[in-house]
């Protein structure tokens, strides 16, 4: 998928989206994959999201394992991993300001 967002601002208006006084960038274009794969009849899912945005050069990856435990139990192991440009420009919605998110994490979840 690919996305262009447009942020408007209204006259007289503060910026509140920029660090220090810095220009943000006004047109932000982020391309999206998502792979899905499935195994063992359905019971064992992978998945591997990523986000690239172009304008601020900041990325997103979301790699995950899922095991289907008979109809109701699901078993989850995953990751967030965030990088790129580290910019004052580019502080607000970048990928990279989640830098201090990076995480591994499992879920055991009961679905009725």
């Amino acid at each position: 998928q690919w996305y262009q967002i447009r942020l408007l601002e209204k006259r007289g208006e503060v910026d509140r989206l920029t660090l220090g006084g810095s220009k943000v960038k006004k047109d932000i274009t982020q391309f999206t994959f998502l792979f899905e794969a499935r195994n063992l009849n359905d019971s064992l899912i992978t998945d591997l999201f990523f986000l690239y945005d172009v304008t601020r050069d900041g990325w997103w990856i979301q790699p995950n394992i899922q095991y289907k435990w008979g109809t109701n139990w699901r078993f989850v192991v995953g990751a967030n991993i965030f990088a790129g440009a580290s910019k004052p420009e580019s502080a607000f919605g970048n990928p990279s300001g989640l830098d201090w998110a990076k995480e591994i994490y499992t879920k055991l979840t009961l679905q009725f």
